[in-house]
C-alpha cells in the first residue's frame, strides 16, 4: 500500500477524470547516446559531433567537406525505442545527394534509403528535417550509421524523437474513455507490461503532430478533484478512427522485450550484489525488492547466448527463489516473491475492502490442484535439477526451465512454484477506484454474503476505468 497517499475509498464521490501528459524522451535519448565521424577528414575543421546531440537545431554542427560523402556514428547506450532518426539540415548549406541510414541490429544491419525526390533545396524541407523510418522489426536498433551523399549540406542536429519538447497535455474535458491494466503472475512464470489506452474525441488529434512513437506518458486519475499518479507508460500507436482517436501504451516491460543482452556470472552471488552492481541485462534499470528476494542466491549462466531484456529479468527473478516480477507505476521493476509473502504476510492486512466499496463480484473460481513442480536447466534436460511434490497419472504437474539459478536454491524455487500452483482462489471483484492499492497488498476483503466473514487475499492486478463519468477498477485478488 502507498502509505504516502491520503484518500477515503468510502468518501462521496463526487467528481471524476484524468489527465494524460505525452512528453518528449529526446533529453533522455541524447543523454545515452553519443555521436561520432567515420572519417573527420570527411567534414570541416570546425564540424563537432557531439554538437549533433546537444539540442541545438538552429547552429551547424557538421559540415559535410568531401565529395564523396561522409557517415555519422550515433550509438544508443540504453533503449532506443522511437519512430526513426531525424537530420536537421540548415539552409545555408547544399541538399545532399542523397541519405542512407544503416540501422544496427544484433543479426546485422539494416538499411534504410530517405525519399529526397520533389525537393531541390533545403529550403523545401518541413522544418529542415528528413525523417527516416526505422525499419519494422520486433528489435530495437543499438545504433545507426547516418551516410551523407554528396559535399556542402550543413547538420545541426540528428533527432532522435520527433515528440514536441514541451509536452502534450489532455485534461479531463478532452478525455472520453481512459483503461489501465496491470498486474502480476503470483506464480513468477510470466512477465506483463501494464497498459494504457485512451480514447479522445478527433478534434484533438491535430494537437498530436508527428510521431509519438516511443514518447512518455504519465497518467493521472483524479477524484474531487486531486489527482493521483497511475502511471508512466510509452506510447505504442495512435491512431484515427473517425469521430475518435486511440492512443496505446504499454510500461518499460513492452521495451525490454524489443532489447537484446545479456547476463553471466562465474559464480553464485546474492541478488542483493549483483543488483548493487549492475551489468548487461540488469543495467540502466531501478528495481524494488525485499530481504527474502534479494537474499537469495543467483548464478545467470546464459546457456542460449544473449537474449531479450524481458527474458532475463524475468529468469532473475524466477532463480530468486521463484519471485514475482513486474513493474510498479514509479517504473521500478519488482522482484518479490508473492508466495512467500501471502504465506508469511496473510494474517497481516495492508488494508480492508468493505462491502461499502465493492460494487459487484466478476468471478469467483478455484483452479486445478497441482501435486508436482519440477525445475530444469534447459529444455533439453531429460532429469529436473529439483522436483517437488508426488506425480500420479492424471493429476497437474508444473514445469520451469531457468538457467540462471544457484543450485543451493533449486528445491526452494520447486518448493515454491508448488506452492503457488496451489493458491487457487481467484477472485475479481468490481470495486470503487482506490489510488493506495498496490501489486503485492494484503488485502481483508470483507464479504457481500456475510459481512462479519473476512479473507485474506494477496492483490495481484487491476483494471481501471474511467467513462461517461464513472470510475471504477475491477481488482484481481488470490487466495487459499
Amino acid at each position: 500500500m502507498d502509505s504516502s497517499i491520503s484518500y477515503d475509498p468510502e468518501l462521496r464521490v463526487r467528481e471524476v477524470g484524468a489527465r494524460i501528459v505525452i512528453s518528449s524522451r529526446a533529453y533522455e535519448l541524447r543523454q545515452a547516446s553519443t555521436a561520432s565521424f567515420s572519417d573527420s577528414s570527411a567534414f570541416s575543421q570546425d564540424s563537432q559531433a557531439s554538437a549533433l546531440l546537444d539540442g541545438d537545431k538552429s547552429s551547424a554542427a557538421a559540415t559535410v567537406s568531401s565529395p564523396a560523402g561522409a557517415t555519422i556514428q550515433i550509438r544508443c547506450g540504453s533503449m532506443y525505442y522511437s519512430d526513426g532518426v531525424g537530420i536537421c539540415l540548415l539552409s545555408s548549406g547544399e541538399l545532399p545527394i542523397g541519405i542512407s541510414v544503416g540501422f544496427i541490429y544484433s543479426d546485422g544491419q539494416k538499411t534504410v534509403v530517405a525519399d529526397l525526390s520533389g525537393y531541390s533545396s533545403v529550403s523545401e524541407l518541413q522544418d529542415g528535417v528528413i525523417f527516416v523510418k526505422k525499419p519494422d522489426r520486433s528489435l530495437e536498433p543499438t545504433g545507426f550509421d547516418i551516410h551523407i551523399s554528396g559535399s556542402g549540406a550543413v547538420i545541426s542536429e540528428i533527432l532522435l524523437s520527433t515528440t514536441p519538447e514541451e509536452g502534450i497535455v489532455f485534461e479531463a474535458g478532452d478525455i472520453s474513455s481512459l483503461s489501465i491494466w496491470e498486474g502480476a503472475d503470483i506464480t513468477g512464470l510470466t512477465l506483463s507490461s501494464r497498459k494504457l489506452e485512451v480514447i479522445l474525441p478527433s478534434v484533438c488529434a491535430p494537437r498530436i503532430k508527428g510521431s509519438v512513437f516511443g514518447s512518455l506518458v504519465s497518467a493521472w486519475i483524479s477524484v474531487n478533484g486531486s489527482y493521483y499518479h497511475a502511471g508512466d507508460f510509452y506510447v505504442d500507436s495512435f491512431s484515427n478512427e473517425g469521430s475518435i482517436s486511440r492512443l496505446k501504451a504499454s510500461d518499460q516491460v513492452t521495451r525490454m522485450a524489443r532489447y537484446e543482452t545479456g547476463l553471466y556470472v562465474n559464480s553464485p552471488v546474492s541478488l542483493s550484489l549483483l543488483l548493487e552492481n549492475p551489468t548487461g541485462a540488469v543495467a540502466g534499470l531501478s528495481f524494488m525488492s525485499n530481504s527474502y528476494s534479494l537474499g537469495a542466491l543467483v548464478q545467470p549462466r546464459m546457456l542460449e547466448g544473449i537474449d531479450t531484456q524481458k527474458r532475463c529479468v524475468l529468469k532473475l527473478a524466477q532463480a530468486a527463489r521463484l519471485s514475482s516480477c513486474w513493474v510498479d507505476r514509479k517504473g521500478r521493476v519488482n522482484i518479490i516473491s508473492l508466495v512467500n509473502r501471502f504465506l508469511t504476510e496473510g494474517s497481516t492486512a495492508s488494508l480492508t475492502v468493505t462491502h461499502n466499496q465493492i460494487t459487484g463480484i466478476v468471478s469467483d473460481s478455484y483452479t486445478p490442484a497441482y501435486t508436482m513442480a519440477r525445475l530444469y536447466e534447459k529444455s533439453t534436460s531429460s532429469s529436473a535439477l529439483s522436483a517437488s511434490g508426488v506425480y500420479r497419472p492424471g493429476e497437474y504437474a508444473q514445469s520451469l526451465i531457468n538457467d540462471f539459478t544457484a543450485s543451493s536454491e533449486n528445491k526452494t524455487i520447486s518448493d515454491n512454484l508448488l506452492l503457488g500452483m496451489n493458491l487457487r482462489h481467484r477472485l475479481k471483484i468490481e470495486t470503487r477506484f482506490d489510488p493506495r492499492l498496490e501489486i503485492g497488498d494484503i488485502i481483508e476483503l470483507e464479504r457481500l454474503e456475510d459481512r462479519s466473514r473476512h479473507e485474506s487475499f494477496i492483490f495481484v492486478g487491476q483494471s481501471i476505468v474511467l467513462k461517461d463519468g464513472r470510475l471504477s477498477s475491477v481488482i484481481e485478488l488470490v487466495g487459499e
